[in-house]
């Protein structure tokens, strides 16, 4: 048992990160089907941050005769900022939408004009030897904001706002993040995602986790016309490496993608 006059040894080194030994990584929402979809190293960065979560609706729920009450939440967003080397602001961007930057698409628009996610970034921050990986943070589902452009007279950073629906969680060390992406065959019920998914959280504990072993699994129906994928909820799941369909079998047009977290 603790007791009040006991003496805690001193923090190892790889207990506190710096953000300049931090690599970040990004994949497409939307990448093109490849079963271990390839990550970018995110160059530029000179920081991301997660704010708090905000919620459109706030509301405090009492009944009479208690003392006690319960506050619900609905619909939370996470408002992230990626602060890069302002001469490659728009490199950034443009990557982000799927594009490069060049002859072939000279502008970059600043305004955004839908709401949906353009990638996933995993930030894996690392001890002060820029190699041992202390843990690695991932931001699911990042939407690009409409946003401004300062030019001070010496230098400011190229500021990239965005925004997501859904929780940005921290992974274990020893593990990353990991998309595989498939076009749907008919009749098919069954995919084989090429690693083997980690137990990430207990969904039931959790609000907007609807699996135990991967943060989601999408359907992007374009018989539906459908812009991004969009969340399976019931109907499929997972065990070892096998995804399995049981109802709601995705048609030969579909686009079926799932982000889990693997053992590296």
């Amino acid at each position: 048992m603790p007791l009040t006059t006991d003496q805690l040894a001193a923090p190892l080194i790889n207990d506190e990160v710096r953000g300049r030994e931090c690599l970040h990584r990004y994949v497409r929402s939307d990448a093109d089907a490849a079963v271990h979809a390839a990550w970018t190293n995110l160059k530029w960065v000179q920081s991301v941050t997660v704010s708090e979560p905000t919620y459109e609706t706030e509301r405090t729920v009492l009944h009479q005769g208690s003392k006690d009450k319960t506050v619900k939440r609905y619909n939370p967003r996470w408002d992230i900022t990626i602060n890069v080397l302002s001469g490659k602001m728009p490199d950034v961007i443009a990557a982000f939408r799927g594009a490069t930057w060049g002859a072939t698409n000279t502008g970059v628009p600043l305004q955004a004009s839908n709401d949906d996610p353009q990638v996933h970034i995993e930030s894996i921050f690392r001890g002060e030897d820029n190699e041992t990986v202390v843990f690695s943070r991932v931001i699911q589902d990042f939407i690009l904001d409409s946003m401004g452009h300062d030019n001070p007279m010496d230098v400011a950073d190229g500021v990239i706002r965005g925004h997501s629906y859904y929780p940005p969680f921290m992974v274990y060390t020893g593990y990353e993040a990991q998309m595989d992406v498939w076009d749907a065959t008919p009749t098919t019920v069954t995919y084989t995602l090429s690693d083997t998914p980690a137990t990430i959280t207990t969904a039931s504990s959790h609000d907007q986790w609807e699996f135990d072993n991967c943060a989601f699994i999408k359907n992007k129906d374009n018989s539906e016309s459908d812009t991004t994928g969009g969340r399976l909820v019931t109907g499929v799941s997972i065990s070892g490496v096998t995804m399995t369909f049981t109802t709601g079998t995705p048609a030969a047009s579909d686009k079926i993608s799932c982000l889990y977290v693997k053992a590296v």
